[in-house]
């Protein structure tokens, strides 16, 4: 499935190459969601091809989009029909034909848009509690500016600023969703500084993807870009405990042992910061955005909040 399959690109091409007889069994997404704009769905037979004898896969479902441009053709998606126009528009359209008189939207709307910023607020952090990712990004949207720039790396985090990181411009939030790559926020952030000098860029990351890409820190001092490491520390790859301890109430193969960070920043030059509290992270966050300099601030996170969400969304599902 996406990222897994894209490894075993080398090993296969090898074995073909060396004629040594290998068969290799990848999963794809599911038959709803394979579509061209989809998370971790690659094309897996068409990418294989070159370096196979054979490969095939055992389903090819039909789609049919809308959206507000037409839909982009390809080997495996030719759909017979399509709608294209404004989806708001299309569905109060659709609404008039199929009703009496012509529905608004703003009875649902208005009370449900208060209980996301109400479940935003939920997770302040209190002057003592410990640092939590959602608490975390709280301050962080507090001291960003709207014109500001996340990026996100992979990990429990991003599904936590992509549930609580509220946007109120284009492109201000960066998210690896498709192959969903851990390592990117890292080289990401480089890039995006390079390309726009003069903006505040926060790079957030587990340390989990940070050490994929750990290296790059000297890139980015060497190249002169300017932007901060937010790195949220459990010593874990949080995402994948996460998964494990829902399906099979235990982990397995997911803790790490991660260096001194604070050291390991500042050997390239970086000025690094620590905070102890919330109030300090404020402050440390809008020392180093002001700083115009390449910063770290390491966030050391509890990650109980993970799990104390999954009950939440079943709760939300069973009264669905």
């Amino acid at each position: 499935l996406g990222p897994g399959a894209t490894n075993l690109v080398t090993g296969v091409a090898d074995a073909n190459l060396d004629k040594s007889p290998v068969v290799a069994i990848t999963g794809q997404a599911g038959v709803q969601r394979v579509h061209k704009e989809n998370h971790q769905y690659l094309d897996i037979v068409s990418l294989f091809r070159p370096i196979t004898k054979w490969n095939a896969t055992i389903a090819h479902p039909d789609t049919v989009p809308v959206d507000f441009t037409s839909a982009e053709v390809y080997a495996h998606y030719q759909p017979a029909v399509e709608i294209v126009a404004d989806i708001a528009t299309t569905l109060r359209e659709l609404n008039r034909m199929f009703a009496e008189e012509c529905r608004t939207f703003d009875f649902w709307y208005t009370p449900v848009r208060d209980q996301i910023l109400r479940d935003f607020a939920s997770y302040t952090l209190k002057p003592r509690q410990r640092f939590t990712v959602p608490g975390t990004l709280n301050i962080l949207r507090a001291v960003m500016a709207d014109e500001d720039l996340l990026i996100s790396d992979v990990g429990s985090h991003k599904l936590w600023i992509a549930r609580n990181f509220p946007v109120n411009a284009p492109n201000c939030c960066l998210i690896s969703n498709g192959l969903a790559s851990m390592g990117f926020a890292l080289p990401g952030a480089v890039a995006a500084s390079l390309c726009s000098p003069g903006r505040k860029i926060v790079a957030a990351m587990g340390d989990g993807g940070f050490l994929m890409n750990s290296q790059e820190l000297e890139t980015a001092k060497r190249a002169g870009a300017v932007f901060t490491v937010l790195l949220f520390t459990d010593n874990d790859y949080g995402l994948i405990s996460w998964k494990q301890k829902m399906s099979h109430k235990r982990t397995a193969g997911t803790r790490i042992t991660n260096p001194d960070f604070q050291i390991y920043a500042r050997s390239f030059g970086i000025k690094s910061f620590a905070p102890k509290n919330p109030e300090e992270l404020s402050r440390d966050l809008k020392k180093a955005l002001s700083s115009g300099e390449l910063c770290f601030v390491e966030v050391p996170v509890e990650t109980s909040v993970n799990f104390r969400l999954t009950g939440k969304s079943a709760s939300t599902k069973g009264k669905g």
